[in-house]
């Protein structure tokens, strides 16, 4: 019998392959072979489903590549040569169910707050690498950690959402001037892997490999791997 993981799993794939209305319980239950009663074991239903999904996505997405890198001894340069591989890995489906994600946010309320909350998460980790870089004995202080915005609360619906800290991303957070300086780096550096998946093709993993070797002598501490 198919554990919960096994219907995520195929709810990511059937969303990667042909969009969020294709994420049905008919065509879960023929992608794994299963029954709808198998379905109904796990889920109440199909917007339960996708509300998990989501969850599963910001895990399997960003929470994991997070915990992967805080798990690197060194320096903050270490760190982002290792995001770096983890974001440019050859993992199948994943720079398709990065665009199906957002599609699905342009007429979703419930998707676009979660790819908000996802963009927001991912931004703040770089930044926080960043004020790393720049003052290594003093990260905590170059980046302080702000009290959650009540908006920023009530969007944490990922299972895992707080065991990453959540860190500063935008003047109205109270980030001093030392590490607000990063922030357009930061954004910088997120958008060039959103826009490459954008492109039809999209940008190969090793030309996007070759900007940001190119953009981390920008970076305190750059760059981040030798060419």
């Amino acid at each position: 019998m198919a554990g919960k993981r096994d219907w995520l799993e195929a709810g990511l794939a059937a969303l990667a392959a042909d969009g969020a209305g294709a994420v049905t319980i008919d065509r879960l239950c023929g992608d794994l072979g299963l029954t709808k009663g198998s379905f109904y074991h796990h889920f109440k239903g199909i917007t339960g489903f996708r509300t998990d999904l989501l969850a599963h996505f910001e895990a399997e997405s960003t929470t994991r590549f997070i915990e992967a890198v805080e798990g690197v001894s060194g320096p903050a340069g270490a760190k982002f040569a290792r995001l770096l591989d983890l974001a440019l890995a050859d993992e199948g489906d994943r720079p398709g169910l990065e665009v199906a994600v957002r599609a699905w946010a342009l007429g979703d309320a419930e998707a676009r707050a979660a790819q908000r909350r996802i963009d927001e998460r991912r931004i703040s980790y770089l930044h926080e690498l960043l004020c790393e870089s720049a003052a290594p004995d003093a990260a905590t202080d170059a980046c302080p950690t702000p009290s959650p915005s009540p908006s920023a609360a009530s969007r944490a619906t990922a299972p895992d959402a707080a065991a990453i800290p959540y860190r500063a991303s935008d003047a109205r957070t109270g980030v001093d001037d030392g590490a607000r300086e990063w922030l357009p780096l930061a954004r910088l550096l997120y958008l060039v892997l959103v826009g490459g998946g954008h492109l039809v093709p999209p940008l190969p993993a090793g030309e996007l490999r070759d900007i940001y070797r190119l953009a981390s002598r920008l970076a305190p501490g750059g760059p981040w791997e030798e060419a």
